[in-house]
């Protein structure tokens, strides 16, 4: 450990001094003192440090493993109303275009989301993609002095994503808009914009590496397993593409 480096240091210079000069004993003693002493209290200091660093890197896993789980529930939960039978198998299909296209065409945003009190997916989605972005930003803002430079870039990468950002906010901003002027369209997410969409998820499946790269150097594991939705359980088989827009109703 970096803290250890500074009394070994320090036990090397004492010890040099004894055999080079072990005629001038008093001098030595006054000498080890006056390099043990400032080489202790460095030490200290530097173990202090080293530990309050610890700390807040398992506070920082801790907080940003459950943040990002959190945020991909929702998105799991996407793809499971609005789909037409299929279901991720993999990490990679769960962040895949087949994904981007369940969520973009065929979620119904005027269905009620899976969540209490209740509300529409139109007001749930931005509510929870909010919640995310101001998470991040808050985690850069507290913890950016231990992290590397690579995970802030990631962070940093998500948090200004579209994702939680324009195409969610305009999902609230339209929709007055389109009453005052009398517009219908269908309640879609992102209608056509599956292949834009698919990088956003790989932005965020980034994120994910990087939560879990984490969790490899902590005591914190979190259960991701829910990313297989084809093993998941949470919801019943009945409740499969329980969202899913019907394109031979009028919107």
């Amino acid at each position: 450990m970096n803290w250890s480096l500074s009394l070994i240091a320090g036990l090397a210079a004492s010890l040099s001094l004894f055999l080079s000069k072990p005629e001038k004993r008093i001098l030595a003693w006054i000498t080890v003192c006056l390099v043990l002493i400032p080489s202790g209290w460095q030490a200290h200091d530097t173990y202090q440090r080293e530990k309050t660093e610890s700390e807040l890197r398992k506070h920082l896993t801790i907080k940003i493993s459950r943040q990002t789980r959190g945020f991909l529930v929702l998105v799991r939960d996407m793809i499971y109303f609005s789909s037409d039978g299929w279901l991720p198998k993999t990490e990679d299909e769960f962040f895949s275009f087949t994904s981007a296209d369940l969520i973009c065409n065929h979620l119904n945003l005027d269905k009620i989301a899976p969540v209490l009190p209740e509300r529409t997916w139109r007001r749930w989605i931005p509510k929870k993609t909010a919640e995310y972005k101001e998470s991040l930003n808050k985690l850069l803002t507290d913890y950016s002095k231990i992290m590397g430079a690579d995970l802030i870039e990631k962070i940093a990468t998500a948090e200004r994503s579209s994702f939680l950002g324009v195409y969610t906010r305009y999902l609230i901003v339209l929709e007055p808009i389109d009453k005052k002027l009398g517009v219908k369209r269908p309640p879609l997410f992102l209608p056509g914009g599956e292949k834009s969409f698919e990088k956003e998820l790989k932005i965020i499946q980034s994120m994910y590496h990087a939560v879990r790269d984490l969790e490899k150097n902590s005591d914190f594991k979190n259960n991701w397993d829910f990313l297989r939705m084809d093993t998941s359980n949470r919801w019943p088989k009945k409740l499969l593409g329980n969202d899913r827009f019907d394109f031979n109703k009028t919107p």
